[in-house]
């Protein structure tokens, strides 16, 4: 309520009860925002989805009920592949990192989509960072392999990592891949729009 009033977001309601029970008996809304806690009983740091309070996966169905959307906000440690397995209907999942450390995930439940698109945002000092793929995209790229060392490297952004676009980066930037399980890729031509980080390759050791 301190932070509304300071922010002067006045029209806002505030509801001090249990937050499944008053789920269960309000009426439909356009969107959910929500944030389960991510600490055990004990104190201690979860990540999985079924370890938070409350678990998602035992409310989905009551989510999709009450609103349209829903937007859901997870552990940066989780493993997004085995997230989407688990829930259903996400259309959007938005990786978001600071300073090329990734800090939230957050799953967008919206039935009008049939395929998932991930957004990679990497905020810095100067410049925000954005890189939005399909994930069948990922899947389906061929990407090409560099046999040897450009003049350039490039490693991707913690966001565009943690999403595993690691051959949609590729193809995007016309980039060669040094190798399947390597995550960096290599170009004679520098490429200044990467998002990531670039290094000059002076000479190589054999």
């Amino acid at each position: 309520a301190h932070n509304f009033d300071v922010l002067t977001l006045n029209n806002v309601n505030i509801i001090c009860r249990d937050g499944l029970e008053y789920l269960r008996t309000m009426s439909k809304v356009d969107l959910i925002y929500i944030d389960p806690g991510r600490r055990d009983n004990a104190g201690r740091k979860t990540v999985r989805i079924e370890d938070c309070t409350p678990d998602i996966l035992e409310i989905e169905d009551l989510l999709e009920e009450k609103a349209d959307i829903a937007m859901i906000k997870l552990s940066p440690m989780l493993d997004i592949s085995l997230a989407l397995k688990s829930l259903k209907n996400i259309s959007h999942v938005h990786i978001i990192s600071v300073n090329n450390e990734c800090k939230e995930l957050l799953f967008i439940k919206d039935k009008t989509g049939d395929r998932t698109r991930f957004h990679c945002v990497n905020i810095q000092n100067s410049r925000t960072d954005i890189f939005t793929f399909y994930k069948d995209e990922e899947e389906s790229v061929k990407t090409n392999y560099g046999l040897n060392l450009g003049k350039y490297l490039y490693e991707p952004n913690a966001s565009i990592l943690k999403a595993g676009a690691y051959k949609r980066i590729a193809e995007f930037f016309e980039l060669d891949k040094l190798h399947i399980s390597s995550h960096l890729y290599t170009s004679d031509i520098l490429e200044e729009a990467f998002q990531g980080r670039i290094f000059l390759i002076f000479n190589t050791l054999t």
